[in-house]
């Protein structure tokens, strides 16, 4: 039994997933196997892997019809067979010494979740490049939380509720982390399938409550590749109640286990309407005016908003003014602070 699976699930990604699996394939600990997971690619993706697998008996190759990432993930974790998991992307890579970074802390203490600092390289349409790191030192720069308690109560402040971390939140992906199979296979934990966002968050939030130990280091592991050409925000109405999902089980989890953080969950939900309604700007939306009127008006009268309206006790001018101008209804006004928003977003 190899010491660990390493999931990735593939969909047209042909151009990537060969530098993606030596980057697992030049680890420095090489205990390992590698599940690729084709999710009915309609290129050549299924032919490459099928060619890395046969070159290395370390690989295993599955095809499955188009389900989604989810269902792909879960796919993997079921056809493999090693004591942890680790999750990656088909167009990222590791950095060579990953593994060996995981199992060195491994071998100290058998922790049941280790998350390590992260880098994203950003490729302009040009060809250069920008690498930014992450290093999470967190409070310092090893951070070792050994009971339930010390895990729910030190990471509360670090599954994206504080605002102040939310576009870093460590929890909003799966990849910068190992995670111990068995833990996984006792209580059944599945990435949710049909949806398309938050799938990452709330898996490792389900994992999180399961947890007794986990270890956060500051060691960079993983490269998020990010081609600063494609598009990165798009518009469903879909959206905003998967969202709002995903902040309602994030304030739920918090809630059981004894910290309540409604306060933060309306914080992000202004983020999240304002952010809703920049989206309908974007060029790849296609209702009329009067879809666009329909969907706004739905996004105020739902229940996560109307109780935000309600309860919320807005701290600083400047969130109090965005919560004042929702609590107005006024379309125009509101879609004018929403077309600012979306200017300053894309000149980030």
């Amino acid at each position: 039994m190899p010491r660990i699976s390493v999931i990735i699930p593939v969909y047209n990604s042909e151009k990537f997933i060969e530098r993606t699996v030596n980057s697992v394939l030049n680890q420095t600990f090489d205990d390992f196997e590698i599940i690729l997971v084709d999710d009915g690619s309609s290129d050549n993706s299924l032919k490459v892997i099928n060619t890395l697998a046969m070159k290395d008996k370390r690989i295993k190759a599955i095809h499955q019809e188009n389900s989604g990432v989810s269902n792909a993930r879960n796919t993997g974790m079921m056809h493999s067979s090693g004591k942890y998991f680790i999750f990656c992307d088909s167009d990222d890579e590791f950095l060579p010494d990953a593994f060996q970074v995981y199992m060195t802390n491994l071998c100290e203490f058998d922790y049941d979740l280790i998350i390590s600092g992260f880098q994203k390289t950003y490729i302009s349409p040009t060809g250069g490049t920008e690498v930014v790191s992450r290093k999470l030192t967190y409070s310092r720069e090893r951070n070792v939380f050994s009971s339930k308690k010390e895990v729910v109560e030190n990471l509360k402040d670090i599954t994206g509720i504080d605002l102040a971390v939310y576009k870093v939140n460590i929890f909003n992906s799966v990849c910068n982390k190992i995670f111990k199979a068995e833990t996984i296979r006792e209580n059944k934990l599945l990435f949710p399938e049909g949806i398309p966002m938050g799938e990452d968050y709330r898996f490792n939030l389900a994992y999180l409550d399961c947890v007794n130990s986990a270890l956060i280091i500051s060691d960079i592991t993983y490269n998020y590749i990010v081609n600063t050409s494609s598009a990165t925000f798009r518009f469903r109405e879909s959206d905003f109640k998967i969202r709002c999902k995903t902040l309602d089980i994030s304030r739920k989890f918090h809630l059981k286990n004894g910290y309540d953080v409604a306060q933060n969950i309306y914080l992000l939900l202004i983020k999240t309407t304002y952010s809703a309604f920049a989206n309908m700007y974007l060029k790849d939306n296609s209702n009329s005016k009067e879809e666009n009127r329909r969907f706004f008006s739905n996004v105020l009268k739902s229940d996560d908003i109307r109780e935000m309206l309600k309860c919320f006790k807005p701290h600083g001018a400047f969130v109090w003014l965005l919560w004042i101008v929702l609590k107005t209804q006024n379309y125009y006004l509101i879609m004018t602070i929403s077309y600012c928003l979306y200017r300053i977003r894309n000149m980030i």
